[in-house]
């Protein structure tokens, strides 16, 4: 049996700027982070990465994971700590990335 979706059920995300024409009124404001890493819907420990960085950080975040690449929405006023902490993790993720072989 299925069952009906209700308000709370429902997601979107949007500039603010588009939502007054919607009538909707904005909950959360966030600066939205694309990661530029390749994702995978079925990979493990992204998420968790990136979440420990900015838990460590004091950054809260909500993640929207796509097919390809995921979105993190962080507080608009933490925006570039969160990008700071970002570029941070993939810098020391790089330094311990196995060496290709010869």
């Amino acid at each position: 049996m299925s069952k009906p979706i209700s308000d709370l059920d429902t997601l979107v995300v949007m500039e603010e700027g588009a939502a007054p024409a919607t009538g909707i009124a904005p909950l959360f404001r966030a600066a939205w982070i694309t990661l530029t890493v390749h994702s995978d819907l079925h990979a493990v420990g992204l998420t968790a990465a990136f979440a420990r960085a900015l838990g460590e950080a004091n950054i809260s975040c909500n993640v929207l994971a796509a097919a390809y690449h995921d979105h993190i929405f962080v507080p608009v006023e933490d925006g570039l700590r969160a990008i700071d902490t970002l570029i941070t993790l993939q810098r020391h993720s790089a330094m311990l990335a196995p060496s290709p072989k010869p």
